[in-house]
């Protein structure tokens, strides 16, 4: 019995959290120090982007490194944008 209310507490306990999916969005750099969007849909910026992927219901959550050059400079790294997954 005890452990049946314990299911019944940590059940509500979630009761009404959303789970979210996610996209990640690769940018590389360009000669000269620009990032485009690396994903064959063609050469766009960070905000071209941020802004597509707004209209689709998406929200930026942030970016992540993921590669850089042997001075430490970034070369690659991911948008990451999130939205509620649904049932």
């Amino acid at each position: 019995m005890t452990a049946q209310r314990s299911f019944s507490a940590d059940k509500n306990k979630y009761r009404g959290l959303i789970m979210k999916k996610y996209v990640f969005v690769s940018m590389r750099k360009k000669a000269f120090g620009s990032y485009v969007a690396d994903d064959g849909k063609g050469e766009r910026s960070h905000r071209d982007v941020i802004n597509e992927m707004a209209a689709d219901g998406w929200k930026y959550v942030d970016n992540i490194p993921v590669e850089m050059d042997g001075y430490g400079k970034l070369k690659h790294y991911d948008l990451v944008f999130e939205k509620d997954a649904q049932a």
